[in-house]
């Protein structure tokens, strides 16, 4: 990664910048990450993100199905949380997941 920054880890009063979430779902989430830098995985209930970099970046959001783990939201960027909301993740996992217009406590 030739001419990338290095990669600071976030300490946000977010909680953000570290795994989180049941190890085996973490795991497998990360398993299937898509960019060559994943800094974390974080997962609530049966929602997960994944935060990607590299050769641009963005965020993929998952929901636990009963056939495994499918892509809801994704791409380059970042969602708000109108979108996420709309895309059925609970208002209350926003925080956690670091959104950047979360209403957080």
């Amino acid at each position: 990664m030739a001419g990338m920054p290095r990669l600071v880890p976030e300490t946000s009063c977010r909680g953000v910048g570290k795994d989180s979430g049941p190890v085996a779902r973490v795991e497998a989430l990360r398993r299937l990450a898509s960019g060559p830098l994943t800094p974390h995985v974080v997962v609530r209930g049966d929602y997960g993100v994944v935060p990607w970099y590299g050769a641009g970046g963005g965020l993929h959001v998952y929901h636990l199905e009963p056939g495994g783990w499918r892509v809801i939201l994704g791409g380059g960027g970042a969602p708000d949380s109108q979108i996420m909301i709309e895309h059925g993740v609970p208002a209350a996992y926003l925080c956690a997941f670091g959104i950047f217009d979360a209403k957080c406590p």
